[in-house]
């Protein structure tokens, strides 16, 4: 039924949802392609969300770049002024806003078109592990190796929730593909994970 094409079920109902046929020229797992060329480990990439075109990535080399997928090269960047490895970045659910996360223990927004840098976040006392957006983009969440996760408003910057506390490692964020829920993992494996459900 699927053969040639990506298939999407819904998974409580079985339904087909989407098929999506394969280009001839998809690259197959034999022959990579490398993008980029950072000077140190890339710590984070994520897609654009609206169409997949350009992947942000964030690396040790303090640098964040944004990449033309199908032309294979550099399209913004890279963004400087870090003073750390930029441990992680996510997209805004629309792609207007790109968030990062340092180990020079700030969060900062950037407009991913012009490579802006509109926001520098502080509120961690050590590094960012990884942020994520809410669904409706009026928030950021960040969890860092001081234990805290904070909840940011990504317009105005300000925390308006936390620190929550209760982890005895740093935190990890996994979101969800609908950006309604984050899963909070501490650094080390632990009983103790949380869901964290955004109330839009």
């Amino acid at each position: 039924m699927c053969e040639g094409s990506v298939c999407l079920w819904n998974v409580p109902t079985g339904e087909l949802v989407k098929k999506l046929k394969l280009r001839h020229d998809v690259i197959s797992v034999d022959e990579p392609v490398v993008i980029g060329n950072h000077k140190g480990w890339v710590r984070s990439v994520v897609f654009s969300p609206s169409d997949g075109k350009r992947i942000a990535s964030g690396s040790e080399d303090k640098t964040i770049c944004i990449w033309d997928v199908e032309c294979r090269e550099l399209a913004v960047g890279p963004l400087t002024g870090r003073k750390g490895s930029v441990d992680s970045v996510a997209y805004s659910p629309d792609g207007t806003r790109l968030v990062s996360g340092s180990n020079d223990k700030t969060v900062r927004i950037w407009e991913p078109e012009t490579g802006q840098l509109l926001s520098t976040l502080n509120g961690h006392s050590h590094w960012i592990r990884s942020v994520a957006y809410s669904l409706d983009g009026s928030c950021i969440v960040s969890g860092s190796n001081d234990k805290t996760i904070l909840v940011w408003d990504a317009q105005s910057g300000q925390i308006v929730c936390g620190p929550i506390t209760g982890h005895d490692k740093s935190v990890t964020l996994r979101s969800h593909a609908t950006h309604r829920f984050c899963l909070l993992l501490p650094r080390r494996p632990t009983p103790r994970h949380w869901v964290f459900r955004w109330d839009n």
